[in-house]
């Protein structure tokens, strides 16, 4: 089986490495290899069911060794943490390795060692940094979402308030002209019975 690996992402356009692309391109398999390797129910991790199968018949083909230590090590690499589901078997994560999130794979980026700066603000690392600056563009864009959404109810309601100025001026009108038509019939029948 070949795997589609895509080194770009649409939304973000920095180099997506390939054990990343070729990990989700497995994942999106769906059932050949989901005996052993498949999305957990929500989608923000991966279960790893049989490890004796992933190594023979998957990490050779993608990875190119069977040593399935040394995918734990290249997931650790990337920010990954392992852990333990219900029935024993290894789970991975990752806050922005997501089921049905392709474009994310961009901010997820190598942990890299840095040397003990004074200058540095932050002992941050690289990728953490990244996923803040995701996490923040996303609080900005709901408050911006937020604060159209204000502007869009203000406008209905201005609107509607608008709408049942029309609604009283077009019933007052109607009773005014009803008036005048009630007061103008007597002397229609006037005319009526002279001419």
């Amino acid at each position: 089986m070949k795997f589609k690996v895509s080194n770009k992402t649409s939304d973000n356009q920095s180099h997506v490495p390939n054990f990343l692309s070729a990990l989700y391109d497995l994942l999106d398999t769906g059932e050949r290899y989901r005996d052993f390797i498949r999305w957990n129910e929500t989608g923000t991790q991966f279960v790893v069911a049989d490890i004796e199968r992933l190594s023979s018949q998957v990490l050779p083909i993608l990875f190119r060794h069977k040593n399935y230590s040394s995918f734990v090590r290249q997931l650790n690499i990337y920010g990954f943490h392992k852990g333990k589901d219900e029935n024993g078997y290894d789970i991975f994560r990752h806050e922005i390795f997501l089921r049905n999130r392709r474009d994310l794979l961009g901010y997820i980026t190598r942990n890299q060692k840095r040397q003990k700066d004074s200058s540095s603000e932050s002992g941050k690392s690289v990728a953490r940094k990244s996923q803040d600056n995701f996490i923040q563009r996303i609080y900005d864009e709901i408050n911006k979402l937020q604060s159209e959404q204000l502007t869009l109810e203000d406008k209905v309601s201005k609107l509607e308030h608008k709408a049942e100025e029309i609604d009283l001026s077009a019933q007052s009108m109607m009773t005014d002209f009803y008036k005048r038509y009630l007061s103008l019939l007597p002397y229609r029948e006037m005319q009526t019975t002279i001419g």
